[in-house]
C-alpha cells in the first residue's frame, strides 16, 4: 500500500505482469486477501477498491498459455467480494488441529512434557489452532519466567527453568474461555466469521 494515489495499483499489477513473462511460470500468493478484497459497499475506500478492480481484471487476463497460479488465503471467506470468488476454480479449507495434530503442535514449544502429558495437553485444547496453541505455551512460558524472578518456584522441581504440565494446563484454559467470549460476540453481529480456519483458493 501507498500513500501515493494510483502507485498501490501499479505495483499489483507490476507483480501480475512479472508473473506472465516468466517463462517457467509462476505461483502468486495472496496471504490475507480479505485485507483489500472484501465485499464492495459504501464504506469501502476508494483505494481498497482501485486495488480489487485491479486484481480482477488482472486474473481475467491470464493467457490460456501462461503458467502462473493464483493462490489466496483469508480466515473470513464470507467477506470476500463475490466477484474475486468466482474467479477461483477450487476452494480447499483447512480445519482445526485434530487430538493428534495438536500433541505434535505442542511437541514442538514443549519438548520436556511426556507423553501422558502431552494427550493431556493435547486434551485441554480442544478447538484451538496451531496458532493458539504456539500462544498458550508462550504465555505459560513467560509466566513461569516471572515465577522463577520472583523466587516462587521450589528449587527441587525437575528442570525448573521450564514450566509444568499445570502452567500450560491453566494456560490453555485461559486461552480457551477467551476464544468462547470472543465467539459469543461474534455471533451477535452479522457475517461473523469462524474463528481460526483458513481458507486457500487457487485457480
Amino acid at each position: 500500500m501507498s500513500k501515493y494515489y494510483g502507485e498501490s495499483e501499479r505495483l499489483l499489477g507490476t507483480v501480475f505482469t512479472l508473473a506472465n513473462d516468466l517463462s517457467t511460470g509462476a505461483i502468486v500468493f495472496l496471504d490475507e486477501v480479505d485485507s483489500f478484497a472484501a465485499t464492495r459497499d459504501s464504506d469501502m475506500h476508494e483505494a481498497t477498491r482501485r486495488i480489487l478492480s485491479v486484481l480482477l481484471r488482472q486474473i481475467d487476463g491470464f493467457g490460456q498459455g501462461k503458467r502462473v497460479v493464483v493462490i489466496a488465503a483469508t480466515n473470513r471467506k464470507q467477506d470476500l467480494d463475490p466477484a474475486l470468488m468466482s474467479r477461483f476454480d477450487s476452494v480447499i479449507t483447512f480445519g482445526l488441529p485434530d487430538h493428534q495434530d495438536r500433541q505434535k503442535i505442542i511437541m514442538q514449544y514443549a519438548k520436556h512434557l511426556n507423553k501422558d502429558e502431552l494427550a493431556e495437553f493435547a486434551s485441554v485444547s480442544e478447538g484451538m489452532s496451531g496458532r493458539d496453541i504456539r500462544d498458550v505455551c508462550q504465555c505459560a512460558e513467560r509466566h513461569w519466567a516471572s515465577k522463577i524472578i520472583r523466587g516462587e518456584t521450589p528449587d527441587s522441581t525437575t528442570k525448573s527453568y521450564l514450566p509444568p504440565l499445570e502452567d500450560y494446563l491453566e494456560s490453555a484454559i485461559r486461552r480457551r474461555q477467551t476464544l468462547l467470549d470472543f465467539t459469543k460476540l461474534t455471533y451477535k453481529k452479522p457475517n461473523s466469521h469462524t474463528i481460526n480456519q483458513s481458507l486457500a483458493f487457487a485457480s
